[in-house]
């Protein structure tokens, strides 16, 4: 690649904007208690529970991405499990 295509690779990529999901990962960073999902890859422990549950998924041949939103009938017992832990949702 010769110096002017070089060039114009670094000011294309600096006229890019952030996702959302960036823009939203920066913003909880100015609060605390935020737990982080951006990923997948929440920065809390995970309970004992939800291991053994993705154990026997895997087991079941249950490997699949969910939809965004999740699977339906977990989301009440997950948002019961962090009101439980008095963390924000």
């Amino acid at each position: 690649m010769n110096n002017t295509n070089e060039m114009q690779l670094s000011d294309l990529s600096w006229s890019i904007r952030g996702t959302l999901g960036r823009k939203l990962l920066k913003k909880s960073q100015q609060y605390e208690g935020v737990v982080d999902f951006t990923l997948g890859d929440p920065d809390i422990p995970t309970p004992d529970g939800i291991c053994d549950a993705a154990i026997n998924a895997i087991r079941e041949h249950k490997k699949r991405y969910t939809a965004a939103g999740g699977i339906a009938p977990l989301r009440p017992v997950f948002v019961r499990h962090l009101f439980f832990h008095s963390m924000a949702i």
